[in-house]
């Protein structure tokens, strides 16, 4: 069964409110268990359209609107009906070809392709990705109507960028962060476009975000004192996922492993109170003590996954960062951190409980700080760590150091103000 409907896409203003005005035309065909969308290249205005009938109020401009839409239904089901009747399995390509042909258009419509893009790419990718993709192609289709910029792949260039990445920060108030990844998004499409010959303009390729993205914490690098540790590793939890992600977490912070080594550590890697690790990239070859902390969390999965090469339940990163939060705000882990949030260059300041800053990033943290704190040398954490670069544990290193000064300073005003006391 196949149907075939028009539809005015929705649009936000820079105020998020829903736009009325100059609203493209959307065809929507379902066949086949498919579902085919193609921009008509018409637009109208929502107090001119007919829901009920999907076209153009009656009009000296509405005939025609309506016309071309009559004349692409008609188009569609033709194709459908020809293909069925050759015994050909029709797919979106075959009809955005058919269509576009048929137009006489002379280059490829950008949200077309893009469309396609998402059509294409969805399969493989997960639900969050699909919708960050499809939230950045709704904040295109706003930057064209806010600012009046018509997008074609010929006008991809520095002066574009500049204008977009104006209006994620200033119009939509996004983070530099979000707002990179809206770049590094549109990159991907403009690579994946660029491959299937529907442009040939590489200045995206030159595209930086300029200026400081990411989050920053204070004190940095944020990582869980020996208390926290103690209390998240000893807090009694009813739902399995949520004790299998703070056992691989306290692994981490006992190990100094990340989650990628964690998530691929096969039984073989464990030989009596040793384990052995050997990888690519960064980290190298190296093998590592096992305290009682580390032997207690294999222990309790060792016996249960006696069928399997992994010791751990393999979470994706994604989930095991969701359910982490979850965990440590049930345990407790609630002692205020400061969080710097970059929007263009200004930064932004404001006070969360450390359990919304909970990730597999904060174990190794965790792990490092605590090896300094517990007077172990610079080349010892490295060994365990498997840092390539000195000053990848520096960082942690002056860190430590100046949480040792503060906490001399908080000593020394302890003595002048029990010396004053007796003073008096």
């Amino acid at each position: 069964m196949a149907s075939l409907n028009f539809y005015l896409e929705k649009r936000k203003t820079g105020a998020r409110r829903s736009r009325t005005e100059n609203l493209p035309i959307l065809l929507y065909f379902s066949y086949d268990g498919k579902r085919f969308q193609y921009y008509t290249g018409e637009r109208s205005d929502l107090k001119y359209w007919d829901i009920k009938q999907q076209r153009v109020y009656p009009s000296h401009s509405g005939r025609q609107i309506n016309d071309f839409l009559n004349y692409l239904e008609g188009k569609v089901w033709e194709l459908y009906r020809m293909a069925k009747a050759s015994g050909i399995r029709p797919g979106n390509e075959y009809f955005r070809n058919a269509l576009r042909k048929g137009n006489n258009r002379s280059s490829y419509d950008f949200f077309d392709v893009l469309i396609k893009y998402i059509e294409e790419k969805q399969k493989i990718w997960s639900i969050t990705t699909f919708r960050k993709v499809r939230s950045f192609y709704n904040h295109l289709r706003a930057f064209s109507e806010v600012c009046g910029y018509t997008l074609s792949f010929e006008k991809i260039n520095k002066v574009f960028l500049e204008a977009l990445i104006g209006y994620f920060t200033g119009a939509m108030a996004h983070s530099n962060s979000t707002c990179r990844k809206n770049i590094m998004i549109l990159k991907g499409f403009l690579k994946w476009a660029e491959g299937k010959g529907y442009h040939h303009n590489n200045q995206y390729l030159s595209f930086r975000f300029p200026w400081t993205y990411g989050q920053r914490y204070y004190p940095s690098p944020l990582a869980l004192e020996r208390e926290e540790l103690l209390q998240f590793m000893e807090y009694k939890f009813e739902d399995h996922r949520l004790r299998q992600v703070r056992d691989i977490f306290c692994f981490m912070c006992f190990t100094g492993l990340t989650y990628r080594e964690v998530y691929s550590l096969k039984r073989e890697s464990v030989s009596e109170d040793w384990l052995y690790l050997s990888s690519t990239g960064k980290k190298i070859i190296r093998s590592i003590p096992l305290n009682s902390h580390a032997l207690k969390i294999l222990s309790e999965y060792t016996g249960r996954q006696e069928q399997k090469e992994r010791f751990f339940p393999g979470f994706s990163n994604v989930t095991m960062n969701y359910l982490l939060k979850k965990a440590a705000e049930k345990a407790g882990l609630d002692k205020p951190v400061q969080v710097i949030i970059y929007s263009g260059t200004d930064e932004r300041r404001r006070q969360i409980p450390k359990w919304k800053a909970m990730s597999g990033r904060l174990a190794l943290h965790t792990f490092i700080m605590t090896a300094f704190e517990s007077g172990i040398n610079t080349h010892m954490v490295r060994e365990f760590t498997g840092y390539r670069s000195l000053a990848g544990i520096r960082k942690y290193e002056s860190a430590f150091m100046e949480m040792k000064q503060a906490e001399m300073k908080r000593f020394e005003r302890m003595l002048d103000h029990s010396s004053t006391e007796r003073g008096r």
